[in-house]
């Protein structure tokens, strides 16, 4: 049921981004995440495929070395972690 929801602050980029983070974390990160509970960390390699793929510091502006997004982009990267059930990774403090 919550999959259907839409929020009214969701736009074009928005979803889209929303797709991509969703589908890069399902790939990368959702088979690991056992792993990296059972070894308390998460593996460098993860952060730096996060960071390739303009996950990483969504909302700091791009002069800055950040994605140039706002604070959206952070709440989507949170819903789709939570949905997932990957939470323990620490971007959300990364990002801070």
């Amino acid at each position: 049921m919550l999959d259907t929801y839409t929020s009214p602050w969701m736009t074009e980029d928005l979803a889209i981004f929303k797709d991509a983070a969703s589908k890069f974390m399902q790939a990368e990160f959702v088979p690991l995440a056992e792993k990296w509970h059972k070894q308390g960390m998460v593996d460098r390699d993860a952060w730096t495929k996060a960071g390739e793929a303009g996950l990483l510091l969504t909302s700091i502006p791009e002069e800055y070395g950040g994605g140039g997004g706002d604070y959206r982009h952070e709440a989507i990267m949170t819903e789709e972690q939570t949905r997932l059930g990957i939470g323990g990774w620490g971007q959300s403090v990364h990002s801070l």
